[in-house]
C-alpha cells in the first residue's frame, strides 16, 4: 500500500512540475518576444530619426515611387507618427486606416477592419513591423496593391 502512496505522490508532484515548468516556459517564451519586438520597434524609430535628423522625411519614398494614395495598417504609435509626417504633404494623400480595433478608433480618415478594405490604394503601408510578414500575407489575399512595411519607407529594409 505505501508503494501505492509513493507512486501517486510522486506522479501528483510530477504533473504539478510540468505544469508549472510549463508556465514558467511560456512566460519566459512570451518575454522574449516582447523583447524582440521592443528591440524592433527600436530600431525602426532609430533610423527614422536618423532621417529626420538629416532633414529627409518619409514623403520622399512615396514620391520617388509614384504613390499618391496609401492606407495605413496600424494605428498604434508608428502608425500614428507616419500620419503626423504626412499629414502636411501635398504629394501622399492618406486615404484610410486599417486597424484590428477600427471600430474603436476615432481618425481624421476612415478605420476599417482589415476584412472591409474598401477604396483602392496606390499601396498599403504595414507599421507592425515586426509582424509585416503575416499581415502582408493576408492583405495581398484581399488587395491587388504593393504591400510596404514601413521599414523599407524609411530605408530599413
Amino acid at each position: 500500500m505505501n508503494r501505492r502512496k509513493n507512486a501517486v505522490c510522486v506522479l501528483v508532484f510530477g504533473l504539478i512540475a510540468i505544469t508549472l515548468g510549463k508556465k514558467w516556459w511560456n512566460g519566459y517564451l512570451l518575454q522574449i518576444q516582447k523583447t524582440i519586438k521592443f528591440r524592433t520597434y527600436f530600431k525602426t524609430l532609430d533610423k527614422w530619426m536618423s532621417l529626420w535628423e538629416l532633414g529627409k522625411t518619409v514623403e520622399t519614398y512615396f514620391k520617388d515611387n509614384q504613390i499618391k494614395r496609401i492606407a495605413i495598417y496600424g494605428m498604434g504609435k508608428l502608425g500614428r507618427h507616419l500620419i503626423q509626417e504626412l499629414k502636411t504633404s501635398d504629394k501622399v494623400q492618406i486615404v484610410y486606416g486599417i486597424d484590428r480595433m477600427a471600430g474603436k478608433i476615432d481618425g481624421e480618415f476612415p478605420i476599417y477592419d482589415i476584412d472591409n478594405i474598401s477604396p483602392p490604394v496606390d499601396a498599403i503601408v504595414v507599421t507592425v513591423t515586426p509582424e509585416f510578414d503575416e499581415i502582408a500575407d493576408i492583405l495581398r489575399k484581399k488587395n491587388t496593391c504593393p504591400i510596404i512595411s514601413l521599414d523599407e519607407v524609411i530605408g530599413l529594409a
